[in-house]
C-alpha cells in the first residue's frame, strides 16, 4: 500500500494513487525542500527484491532528505540540479540510467513531473531486463503489448506503450518511439493525463 504525507496529499490531488500503487515500478514524490513525501508500494517492492529491506524503509522514511541517498557527489549533483530545473521551469524530464542486479543487467527511464510548483513525482519504468552476455528476455514484442482487438496504445505526451497484461503499467519501448508499428492507438497515460490536462493551470503550461 502507498504511504503518503497527509500535509502533501493536496499537491497529488487529481492523481489515482491507487493507479500509482499498483505501477510495477517504484514512484516517489519530494516536496520543494527535496523532502519523500510519498512513495508507492513498488519503492518496497524493488528494495526488497534487490536485498534492501528493512535497512530502506528503516533509513528512508517519510521526510527523509532524498538526495542524501545519492552517492558518489556528481550523482547527486546531477540529480539535485536536473530536478531543481525541472520544478523552475514547470516541466517534466526525464532520463534513462542503469540499475544491474548480480544475475541481470537492466535499463530503467525515469519521469519527474513538477507538481503546482511545490515539489515532483518521480516514476521510474524498466526498459529492459535480462541476463547478463544474453539476449533481451523483455523487449517490444506485440504479443506484450497489444489489446484483444489488436491494437498497442502509446501515450501522446511521454510515448510510453501500455502493458496488455497490467493496464497500469507504461513502459518504455525505444524501438516505438521512431517507428511505431502497424495498429497503433494514441492516447495518454495518467500520469500524463494529470499533469497535461486535469491539474489547475494545465493549458498553461
Amino acid at each position: 500500500m502507498a504511504t503518503l504525507d497527509s500535509s502533501f496529499s493536496s499537491l497529488l490531488e487529481g492523481y489515482d494513487l491507487a493507479q500509482l500503487d499498483r505501477h510495477d515500478g517504484a514512484i516517489y514524490a519530494l516536496c520543494r525542500d527535496w523532502r519523500l513525501r510519498y512513495f508507492n508500494d513498488g519503492w518496497r517492492q524493488f528494495a526488497n527484491d534487490n536485498g534492501g529491506e528493512p535497512v530502506l524503509s528503516q533509513a528512508w522514511p517519510l521526510g527523509a532528505a532524498i538526495f542524501e541517498a545519492f552517492s558518489p557527489l556528481p550523482l547527486r549533483e546531477f540529480f539535485e540540479f536536473h530536478y531543481r530545473e525541472c520544478l523552475r521551469e514547470a516541466r517534466v524530464w526525464s532520463h534513462d540510467y542503469e540499475c544491474s542486479s548480480a544475475s541481470s543487467f537492466r535499463r530503467f527511464r525515469q519521469f519527474v513531473y513538477p507538481v503546482y510548483g511545490n515539489g515532483v513525482l518521480v516514476v521510474n519504468s524498466k526498459l529492459v531486463e535480462r541476463e547478463h552476455d544474453a539476449p533481451p528476455v523483455r523487449s517490444a514484442m506485440s504479443v506484450d503489448y497489444r489489446d484483444r482487438a489488436g491494437l498497442i496504445h502509446q501515450c501522446a505526451h511521454c510515448r510510453r506503450i501500455r502493458s496488455a497484461h497490467n493496464h497500469d503499467s507504461w513502459d518504455w519501448v525505444p524501438a516505438w518511439v521512431t517507428h511505431m508499428p502497424a495498429r497503433c492507438s494514441h492516447g495518454l497515460c495518467p500520469t500524463c493525463l494529470v499533469f497535461y490536462y486535469l491539474k489547475p493551470g494545465a493549458a498553461s503550461t
